[in-house]
């Protein structure tokens, strides 16, 4: 059998989509990157500005963020309170 014969026996049996629970405020994703990334480049500052001009007002994560840069998985049976 072939490779292109493969693809085109290839269907599509589900399809899902999920929001990640941890919802952040774009002015805290923003300081976030800064905090995290901010040393690594040299022209951050100029970049940040695609924050303000996105249009988002909050993004969402997997994994629970601080403000001081630092994340972690929600355990086992711990409550979600966004």
């Amino acid at each position: 059998m072939n490779i292109a014969m493969t693809l085109l026996d290839a269907h599509l049996l589900g399809l899902g989509t999920h929001v990640p629970p941890h919802e952040l405020p774009q002015d805290m994703v923003k300081l976030v990157a800064k905090r995290v990334l901010g040393e690594r480049y040299s022209d951050f500052e100029r970049l940040t500005k695609s924050f303000e001009n996105a249009g988002i007002n909050s993004r969402y994560s997997a994994v629970i963020v601080t403000t001081h840069g630092e994340s972690r998985t929600r355990k086992s049976g711990e409550g979600y309170d966004p």
